[in-house]
């Protein structure tokens, strides 16, 4: 596999950023390097150079690339304990008959809105709730919205949902089979709406109290790990909670509105 140089990523993530808006330095270096050359390979580009071209010339070619360097780290029910305390925990900080507000940031392709729309289903808080979900990568994001997948991840899938729920519940009641895939029933995805959204360069107006953003800040260099720290806590509504992955590392400083609540699972809780 070729060797991307750091020479290389500038001027891939200047071109891109100025000809399509998308912002790519904020990337970790050596990750990207190797993200990079993964799409250089993927797409038979013997350089950077041929690369670049290709993307200047064909528009459709920068969301392919995009789609070969985001690749999320997800999986049903992931880390059982998490969900297990936001259900007993966290949940019972929010009124029932007010409307749950979700983000999730960055869903790569959807397992975790799958997750929680189970875990608001089973303590009956589904219906009274709406939830955006986001992802920089737009196959992901189809592959989210249509809730199918590989029937090879239905043992771990059902294993992980198992270790979580109490009383037990079957995972098979939540989706319908076929020999080579299962696909989740649309009421899990009825109070979630999809979209495309880049955490470096988009803004949103909306408030949460729920904001998961996991195993995404891996992605990021500390400038912008910072930047999108202050985003994900802006959005939060006072007192609301931000999730984030076991694999991501924090910014040299934290929003001053937002506190430490549980360090074992990366939960934060906006400042009342």
């Amino acid at each position: 596999m070729l060797t991307v140089t750091l020479e290389e990523l500038d001027v891939l993530s200047n071109a891109i950023r100025v000809r399509y808006g998308i912002e790519l330095a904020s990337y970790e270096p050596i990750a990207f390097s190797r993200r990079v050359a993964r799409a250089l390979y993927k797409m038979d580009c013997e350089s950077v150079f041929v690369l670049w071209r290709r993307i200047l010339q064909d528009d459709s070619l920068v969301y392919q690339f995009l789609n070969e360097v985001t690749v999320g780290l997800t999986e049903l029910f992931r880390n059982p304990a998490l969900w297990k305390h936001l259900r007993d925990e966290i949940l019972p900080f929010f009124p029932a008959h007010l409307p749950l507000r979700v983000w999730y940031a960055g869903c790569s392709t959807g397992e975790e809105v799958y997750t929680f729309s189970i875990v608001l289903y089973e303590v009956g808080r589904l219906l009274n709730s709406q939830a955006l979900a986001t992802d920089l990568n737009t196959q992901s994001l189809l592959v989210a919205e249509a809730g199918k997948y590989d029937m090879s991840l239905w043992e771990q899938y059902a294993h992980n949902h198992a270790d979580f729920s109490s009383p037990p519940h079957r995972l098979a009641q939540y989706v319908k089979h076929t020999a080579d895939d299962f696909t989740f029933q649309p009421f899990l995805r009825q109070q979630v709406r999809f979209e495309r959204f880049d955490l470096t360069h988009d803004q949103t107006t909306q408030t949460f109290d729920i904001i998961f953003c996991r195993n995404v800040l891996i992605y990021f260099d500390d400038t912008y790990k910072q930047k999108v720290m202050q985003k994900l806590t802006d959005a939060l509504a006072q007192g609301g909670f931000l999730v984030l992955g076991y694999y991501d590392n924090l910014p040299p400083q934290l929003p001053k509105n937002l506190e430490g609540y549980h360090a074992g699972h990366k939960i934060f809780r906006k400042n009342c």
